[in-house]
C-alpha cells in the first residue's frame, strides 16, 4: 500500500515476544523523509478493508515513557524507531467493510 507514495526501504511488523503473533502495528521506513509527509497528508489509509492509523515514528528515547510494561517491569516491545524516515502504521481491527 505505502509504496505508492515513495520507495519503501523496510517494514518491521511488531510481534508478540511469546506467541509470535502480530501485535497490530508496524514501522515503515522510506528512502526519502518527504514521503512521510505525503503519507500523512493522504488520510485515511485502508489495508485489507481495515482502517490504518499512521503517525510519524520518534527516535528511541524521544517519546514519552510507555504506560505499558511487560512482565519484567521494563517498557514493552519497541514503540519507537531510530529511523527519522519512518512512521508507525497501526491497524484498527474494529473497523471493516463487511
Amino acid at each position: 500500500h505505502f509504496e505508492q507514495y515513495g520507495e519503501v526501504v523496510s517494514v518491521e511488523v511488531m510481534r508478540d515476544r511469546v506467541t509470535g503473533d502480530p501485535r497490530g502495528f508496524a514501522f515503515v521506513v522510506f528512502k526519502d523523509d518527504a514521503t512521510i509527509d505525503l503519507v500523512l497528508k493522504n488520510l485515511p489509509h485502508e489495508i485489507n478493508h481495515k482502517a490504518v492509523d499512521v503517525k510519524r515514528a520518534q527516535a528511541r528515547g524521544m517519546a514519552p515513557p510507555s504506560i505499558h510494561r511487560d512482565g519484567d517491569g521494563t517498557d514493552d516491545a519497541a514503540d519507537t524507531t531510530g529511523k527519522a524516515t519512518g512512521f508507525q502504521a497501526t491497524i484498527n481491527s474494529s473497523s471493516s467493510n463487511n
